[in-house]
């Protein structure tokens, strides 16, 4: 089979508004839960009068990975989300195709079901880089939509 390199974007929106002092924490124990992640560091971050909690470390996974990062904001009229993921990673399937549903299928697994229960995450969407960008104005009606 092929090895297929896989660029998935992942956004959600808390049920409140994010409280960083509370939330950046939450969100680090839970990243440090997932099994697949090693090494997650967060910074908090502060520019233009805004302010906002990175997550860097590496994905440990058969296939390979390339990246992972993942930030926690207060949502705005320009990103009306509170948590964003890149997710890169290598995919073994005998299709491109085969490769985004297994990947899919494995960032709704692995990372939209833990931030659903430990941080009330909620609207998650998972697209690739190019769906989640040509549909940003219409989210809802083009990406998979996790209830």
């Amino acid at each position: 089979m092929t090895v297929f390199r896989m660029d998935f974007y992942m956004q959600a929106s808390l049920d409140k508004e994010v409280q960083f002092k509370e939330d950046s924490s939450k969100m680090l124990e839970s990243l440090k839960g997932i099994k697949a992640l090693k090494g997650v560091k967060m910074t908090e971050v502060a520019s233009s009068e805004k302010t906002w909690v990175e997550y860097e470390g590496s994905i440990d996974v058969p296939e390979g990975s390339k990246a992972f990062f993942a930030l926690l904001k207060r949502r705005d009229e320009k990103d009306p989300y509170n948590i964003f993921f890149r997710i890169d990673v290598n995919k073994e399937a005998a299709t491109r195709e085969d490769a985004e549903q297994k990947t899919r299928k494995w960032i709704e697994e692995t990372f939209a079901a833990t931030l659903k229960v430990s941080m009330k995450a909620t609207q998650i969407y998972i697209g690739t880089p190019l769906e989640i960008i040509k549909n940003k104005k219409s989210i809802g009606t083009q990406l998979k939509k996790l209830k």
